[in-house]
């Protein structure tokens, strides 16, 4: 009977140890919260998990957790009340331990619950839990149990492995041992396949944080060159006439539509010339191209601001200069300020032509009148114009094919010309170019010779010659384009040079060309 009841006395001491080592979750996942990440436009983007240290509001979680947040939120849970709180500051924090405090926005001076840190290292193959928010913000406070599989104290920061299972979204979440203190700030884990299947995961040691991290103190610690501003402009006057918006010098583009009075639309709205900027000095100039006034500005933008302008008719009594040069091609509006495309709307590289037509050289005309089978050589241009269409770049490859009195002739070549244009109107264009080339001809002569053998008998010997040679040639041309509409026109022009072949023979060059063109970009009216 003694011993039976020594035995029960063992049994619910032991019985009473055991219950006091596995910790109160109900009562701790109250300390233990969910951070949302917000960016410049106020959409949530992600979250993340954190837990308070101390009962004014500060919070721990992961670095990563908050370096490209714009503002954050910080969801509690306590007594099964959630409530949303502000965040005054990121206060310390250390990209290299992946480890950050922010504070909660206090007014009222509230007394939050608060985990207990633990100052030991932890053993291997102890009991800890995990809490924190996988996936979703619908498991906030999701409980999982395992070990610490693990320690590697030997790299910076200190690790610890544990199978107690977290995801994305459990970052900066709490490791509890069974004295309900934190050991570990769960960070990430092994999403190879092997790694998943054993439950490789990893928190970073609380005494990296009880070591101290540095000080930062600021609302948000993301770089401002990642945060897009806007600057917008809307009209609502109807008889603005052509109003031409520059930005930084850059056009952004006219009205082509105008708001209700006393109405004000939102940045961004359709309808608005809207351009997306970094933060800091911007400057913007208004045009009125009827009257040839302008007025202009400077404008500070802060990280993620936006701002919107209402233009009006400059006072009629304003004397300024007139603004002669209208961009031709208008960027996309909608494309941040480091889009790749910006290097390519500023700079107008989309100048671009395409024409082709009749082009005859002199030589190449002769032969052919005289041939047997007639084919006009085929051609292509290709045209990319610069510095306000003053001058362009032409590139031309032309192929001949035709049959005269001695054989087949292939004929072809590149050539490049650099045209000098001067306008009187942008409907009729002038211009004069250095051209230069490198063409090819290719004979093959195919005839019969009569002759005689030693029998003085009468015989025909067949030949079938090829005959190849190149010339270089330089010269000059002179012409006009000529538009029909915005996009199509009709270019003309005559040239003058020599040729230099592989026999080092000078031979005059001449020819002409008559053509049809389609401009990629479209062409604006020059008055």
């Amino acid at each position: 009977m003694r011993y039976f009841s020594l035995f029960i006395i063992i049994t619910f001491f032991g019985l009473k140890i055991n219950a006091q080592n596995k910790p109160n979750i109900a009562l701790l996942d109250d300390a233990v919260v969910l951070i949302q990440i917000i960016d410049h436009e106020g959409n949530k983007v992600g979250h993340g998990s954190g837990f308070i240290v101390d009962s004014i509001g500060t919070v721990v979680t992961n670095f990563h957790v908050v370096e490209d947040a714009y503002s954050l939120k910080v969801i509690t849970d306590i007594n099964n009340f959630k409530e949303i709180h502000d965040v005054d500051k990121i206060l310390t924090g250390e990209k290299s331990k992946d480890l950050a405090t922010i504070s909660i926005k206090n007014n009222i001076r509230r007394a939050f619950p608060y985990l207990k840190l633990s100052n030991k290292i932890p053993t291997k193959g102890e009991d800890v839990w995990a809490i924190g928010t996988p996936a979703e913000e619908e498991y906030m406070n999701t409980v999982s149990r395992g070990l610490v599989s693990n320690l590697n104290f030997s790299v910076s920061p200190k690790i610890i492995q544990t199978n107690a299972e977290i995801t994305h979204g459990s970052s900066g979440g709490a490791l509890i041992n069974d004295k309900s203190e934190v050991i570990g700030i769960t960070s990430s884990g092994d999403e190879s396949k092997d790694g998943s299947r054993a439950s490789i995961n990893f928190a970073i040691s609380i005494l990296e944080y009880l070591n101290g991290l540095p000080q930062i103190n600021k609302e948000r610690i993301i770089d401002p060159s990642k945060i897009p501003c806007k600057l917008s402009f809307y009209t609502n006057n109807p008889y603005v006439g052509d109003v031409y918006l520059y930005v930084d010098a850059v056009f952004i583009g006219k009205f082509t539509k105008y708001f209700p009075s006393q109405f004000k639309p939102n940045c961004g709205d359709n309808g608005t010339l809207t351009r997306y900027l970094y933060s800091g000095s911007h400057n913007y100039t208004v045009y009125f191209r009827n009257t040839g006034q302008y007025y202009y500005g400077t404008i500070e933008l802060e990280p993620g601001e936006c701002k919107i302008f209402n233009v009006l008719n400059p006072s009629e009594n304003v004397t300024t200069p007139q603004i002669t040069y209208t961009p031709t091609y208008t960027p996309n509006i909608n494309t941040y300020s480091y889009s790749p495309f910006k290097k390519f709307e500023n700079k107008n590289y989309f100048n671009m032509a395409i024409y082709s037509g009749y082009c005859q050289d002199l030589f190449t005309f002769i032969e052919m009148s005289n041939s047997n089978v007639i084919k006009i050589p085929y051609n292509v241009f290709l045209e990319k114009s610069f510095s306000k269409n003053k001058f362009a770049l032409r590139t031309n490859y032309i192929f001949a094919n035709y049959v005269n009195n001695y054989g087949r002739v292939n004929y072809d070549g590149l050539k490049a010309d650099l045209k000098l244009i001067w306008n009187r109107k942008y409907r009729l264009n002038y211009y004069v170019a250095p051209s230069i080339g490198y063409l090819k001809h290719k004979t093959k002569e195919d005839y019969y010779e009569t002759s005689f053998d030693n029998q003085g008998q009468q015989i025909e010997i067949y030949h079938n010659d090829v005959i190849n040679y190149s010339s270089l040639f330089f010269g000059g041309r002179i012409g006009f384009d000529r538009y029909s509409g915005k996009r199509f026109y009709f270019t003309a022009d005559y040239c003058y040079g020599t040729l230099l072949n592989s026999f080092s023979d000078l031979k005059l060059y001449l020819d002409f060309n008559i053509l049809l063109g389609y401009r990629f970009n479209r062409i604006k009216d020059k008055k």
